[in-house]
């Protein structure tokens, strides 16, 4: 396999690993409030969190809302546009790799403003709330890796699927 085949690759992976974990904290995709607040509702009462710690996070949320969307809809153009390239083309090769390095560019600052979003958050809890997230996130873990050893891991993978492996657009 050729360096720029696995470059490709290994953008998918990341992009294909990455997404679902930003998909949580804050609904930033669609459906408003909807999996968002029962997410925040569910921390709520895990986590013992007041009244004022729930506003203030919705508030951090409500800040990033539109940067997560706007970045997340460049992906997704990105992605398109490297399903539309002509692999007869001569430039077939570097257009891929323009494109990749945009994917890149793009799940870079994903995972920047995630990973802001997140220690504001943490910041706003408490030493006891912070371990109860941290013991909460292992179990989220071990699930995963249950589910992916009874072979559970990519439930629905298969379904958004089109012909030839490729996701439908």
């Amino acid at each position: 396999m050729n360096r720029w085949m696995k470059s490709i690759i290994g953008i998918g992976l990341v992009t294909g690993l990455a997404m679902p974990a930003l998909a949580f904290p804050g609904n930033r995709g669609g459906c408003e409030g909807g999996h968002s607040e029962r997410h925040m509702q569910r921390l709520a009462q895990q986590l013992n969190l007041t009244d004022e710690q729930q506003q203030k996070i919705r508030a951090i949320h409500e800040q990033d809302r539109d940067d997560f969307r706007k970045i997340g809809q460049q992906m997704r153009d990105n992605r398109k546009a490297l399903y539309r390239l002509d692999t007869s083309d001569a430039g077939y090769e570097a257009r891929v790799k323009k494109l990749a390095r945009g994917q890149g560019e793009l799940v870079e600052r994903m995972i920047v403003l995630h990973s802001r979003e997140r220690a504001e958050v943490r910041a706003l809890l408490t030493p006891e709330q912070r371990e109860t997230a941290q013991k909460l996130k292992q179990q989220r873990r071990d699930r995963m890796k249950d589910r992916m050893r009874d072979g559970k891991g990519d439930r629905g993978w298969h379904e958004r699927q089109g012909p030839g492996g490729m996701q439908s657009m």
